[in-house]
This record gives C-alpha cells, structure tokens and sequence, in this order.
C-alpha cells in the first residue's frame, strides 16, 4: 500500500515505536503514539516498572491512575526495544544525556 492508497482510504499505517524512559514523560508519549494505532515498546530500566506495564498495563511509579493501551508493551533490553521499529522517542531526564 503506498500513501496515497493510505490518504485515499484514511488508513493510518500502525509503526512499531520505541520509547526510550519509562518515566511520566515517556509513559504519556508511549499512550499517544499507541491511541495512533501503534505499536510501542518501551524500554526501562525499572524490571517491576516492566512487569506491571506489561501485565497490569500501569506504570507503578507514574500515571499510575491511567490505564494504558495494549499496544504498548516494556522492556528492560535497549536492544529489544529498538527492534524493528521505525521511530525512537528519547524522553530521558536531560541530565542523563551526555553531550
């Protein structure tokens, strides 16, 4: 399907993505990019954090009072999250990106 098909039909491909923190800011862009009708890994560093998401699908530490869809799954792999996907969002604290 090319994107006109896509325009023509007002069908949004569905993209695997990957968020790279799994922190507030990483949690509410990973919902946004998923009620888009993508897919989403993200990828923390926090294994309880993952568990949740994966199987509760809330994030314990943030946003905790919102559900989160079924397209986003966690990971504690960079490697895994990067997988395969066609978008990286960074949403790391700045003081944890080097220059």
């Amino acid at each position: 399907m090319n994107t006109q098909d896509i325009l023509d039909n007002h069908q949004q491909p569905s993209l695997n993505i990957a968020v790279i923190g799994g922190g507030a800011f990483g949690t509410a862009l990973a919902q946004v990019a998923s009620r888009n009708n993508h897919n989403v890994r993200i990828y923390a560093r926090n294994a309880e954090v993952v568990e949740k998401i994966n199987t509760h699908h809330i994030n314990p530490h943030y946003l905790s009072e919102f559900e989160l869809s079924p397209l986003i799954t966690a990971t504690t792999s960079v490697e895994e999250a990067l997988t395969d996907v066609a978008f990286v969002i960074l949403a790391l604290p700045t003081q944890l990106v080097s220059a």
